[in-house]
């Protein structure tokens, strides 16, 4: 993903990181816009964190407390996998990213 779309930013210390979950922000581009481009593709994605109330759009106060910008939380998605994904999902999940990212 980082390779085809050097804008994406990678959140969290990989170091000491919650395992299934991968935070992504892409710099202007809107969360809400992508999580429904996503969508339409059978990809689920949010756009807040999971503490949060659903359909609100706003920068959710976990990536603020993390240091990212308003500006880059309201352009940041989270993926999650569980036990009933594998490998294949979650590189299907990039590549449709990065075919979205490269359609503008």
């Amino acid at each position: 993903l980082k390779a085809e779309c050097p804008q994406v930013i990678f959140n969290g210390n990989f170091d000491n990181k919650l395992c299934g979950l991968v935070s992504v922000t892409i710099p202007n581009y809107s969360a809400e816009k992508l999580v429904y481009k996503l969508d339409i593709k059978g990809v689920c994605v949010s756009a807040g964190s999971a503490c949060e109330q659903t359909g609100e759009v706003k920068a959710s106060h976990v990536l603020k407390a993390i240091g990212l910008s308003y500006d880059n939380a309201i352009c940041t998605v989270r993926f999650s996998f569980g036990i009933t994904n594998d490998i294949d999902d979650g590189i299907k999940a990039a590549k449709y990213l990065i075919d979205i990212l490269k359609e503008g």
